[in-house]
């Protein structure tokens, strides 16, 4: 990643699909993990109260991005620094150019949603 910020990666993401869809109608956001174990995890739970195995007010955990609270995704928001994990999530909603759309009870935009 070296020098490039943040508005790089979103800019590089956009003007690659270009040939596809307009970029106005891609949105891109950024988390950082230290690691990929932290990746898609809550914040480890270190002393647990009822009801177990879920966070609740008064439970201990580890502050994964030391922000003072739990969270169920310890991500920072941005493309981190050296040796970050970033994950990236792309959005595109573009208008529905189907004419018939509207017969159907179709929304005025489309999204893309990928299959995982």
């Amino acid at each position: 990643m070296g020098s490039r910020t943040a508005d790089n990666v979103v800019a590089t993401i956009k003007s690659q699909v270009q040939p596809v869809v307009r970029a106005k109608y891609v949105t891109v956001a950024t988390r950082r993990y230290y690691n990929f174990s932290n990746v898609g995890k809550p914040e480890k739970i270190t002393s647990d109260t009822d009801p177990k195995g879920v966070y609740n007010p008064g439970d201990c955990f580890e502050d994964a991005n030391n922000n003072g609270s739990y969270d169920s995704s310890p991500g920072d928001t941005g493309v981190g620094g050296a040796d970050d994990i970033v994950y990236y999530t792309v959005n595109i909603v573009y208008p529905n150019l189907t004419p018939i759309g509207a017969l159907l009870s179709w929304g005025p935009t489309v999204p893309f949603r990928p299959r995982r």
